[in-house]
C-alpha cells in the first residue's frame, strides 16, 4: 500500500499538463480499459513531445499502467485516481492535509485523518472496491444490478457516491457522521473521536448502548434507507458513550426486495454481539414489528441520480 506520504510527494511532483493527461485517461476509460496513446493525443491539445513525457512520468511514478499489444494504451491506477482527488478537494479548499499514515483498513476502503485550512478536522474515506476481492464485493453492491460493465475506479466512484448520499440523508435525524464533500472514489466527513464496537471489552449501561444502536438503525429505516452490513466494526461509540453508525457504502432504500431481510439481519447481528459479549439482549419482535412502515425511496432513481451525479462530475471537472 502507498503511504499519504509518498502520495503526497508523488501529487506534488506533477505540473498541469501531468495533470491534464491524468484526466484525458480517466475519461477515456469511459470506453476503453486501456486508453490508446492516440486519444491522449487528440484530446490532449499538446505537443506529442510532451504528452509523451507525461505518459512516461506518469508510469514511471505508477500512476498509470502501459500495455503494449495491438495498440499501446495505458490504464489508470489507483495512485492516479488519488492524486486526482486530492487536487480537487484542495482546488476547491476543502481539505489543507493528510496524515502521513492511515488511521484505519478494510477490504474496501483506507481512512485517512485530515483538515482544512481553518483547523476543521476531518476523516477521508479512499473507497478501494476490487482492491481485495472485486468480485465478491460486486455481490454486496446490490444498488448496481446489471446496469453496465464498470472499473474498479468507477465503482469505487459510485460506491463513495452512494456513501455520500447515506449520509446525506440520514444528517441530523441518525447519529452518522457529517458529510463535508465528495470527489471521485473519496469521502470527506466530521471526524468522530470513539473507537469501534469490537474493540471495546466492556461499556457502561451496555443494554442502553445496544438500544441507541438498534433505534439509530430503526430511524434510518424510516427515512428510507437500510445499512446492510451493520455489524460491530461499524459502530462507533464516543468519548459521550453515545453511538454513531458509520460505513454506508452498501446501503438500500427500503422499497429494494432484500430491504426487510438485510435490516433484519443488521439488528439480529448487533443484537447477537452485545449477547455474547455483555450478556445484554432485547425484544427484537418489536423491533421488527415497528419496521413495516418506511419512506419510500425507489431503488432504480437512487441509483439514476448517483449516475447522473457522476457523469456530471466527469464533465465538469
Amino acid at each position: 500500500m502507498v503511504s499519504v506520504r509518498d502520495l503526497v510527494k508523488a501529487y506534488e511532483s506533477l505540473d498541469k499538463a501531468d495533470l491534464r493527461v491524468l484526466r484525458i485517461v480517466e475519461l477515456g476509460h469511459r470506453r476503453h480499459e486501456y486508453v490508446p496513446v492516440e486519444l491522449v493525443l487528440a484530446y490532449s491539445h499538446m505537443p506529442k513531445t510532451a504528452v509523451s513525457r507525461s505518459l512516461a512520468k506518469l508510469n514511471w511514478l505508477g500512476m498509470l499502467v502501459r500495455r503494449v499489444g495491438p495498440y499501446m494504451g495505458y490504464k489508470m491506477t489507483f495512485l492516479g485516481y488519488d492524486c486526482l482527488a486530492i487536487h480537487t478537494l484542495r482546488k476547491r479548499g476543502t481539505i489543507e492535509y493528510i496524515s502521513s499514515a492511515p488511521i484505519g483498513v478494510g477490504k474496501e476502503s483506507v481512512v485517512y485523518m485530515g483538515g482544512s485550512a481553518d483547523g476543521e478536522r476531518y476523516v477521508l474515506k479512499f473507497h478501494r472496491v476490487g482492491l481485495t476481492s472485486f468480485r465478491n464485493v460486486r455481490k454486496l453492491r446490490t444498488w448496481l444490478g446489471d446496469r453496465r460493465h464498470v472499473t474498479q475506479l468507477y465503482e469505487s466512484r459510485l460506491s463513495a457516491q452512494m456513501e455520500y448520499k447515506a449520509l446525506a440523508l440520514l444528517n441530523g435525524r441518525v447519529n452518522v457522521p457529517r458529510p463535508i464533500d465528495v470527489n471521485r472514489h473519496v469521502v470527506v466527513m466530521d471526524h468522530i473521536e470513539g473507537l469501534e464496537l469490537y474493540r471495546l471489552r466492556s461499556v457502561e449501561e451496555p443494554r442502553r448502548v445496544l438500544e441507541a444502536v438498534v433505534d439509530n438503525a430503526v430511524r434510518a429505516y424510516h427515512m428510507g434507507v437500510v445499512h446492510g452490513d451493520l455489524s460491530e466494526y461499524n459502530v462507533l461509540v464516543d468519548v459521550e458513550g453515545d453511538v454513531w453508525l458509520i460505513d454506508w457504502p452498501q446501503w438500500v432504500p427500503t422499497a429494494h426486495g432484500s430491504a426487510q431481510a438485510l435490516f433484519r439481519r443488521d439488528v439480529e447481528r448487533i443484537a447477537s454481539f452485545f449477547a455474547k459479549r455483555f450478556g445484554t439482549s432485547m425484544d427484537l419482535d418489536k423491533v421488527h414489528a415497528v419496521s413495516g412502515t418506511a419512506t419510500s425511496m425507489d431503488v432504480d432513481a437512487v441509483v439514476d441520480e448517483i449516475l447522473k451525479r457522476v457523469e456530471d462530475e466527469l464533465r465538469e471537472e
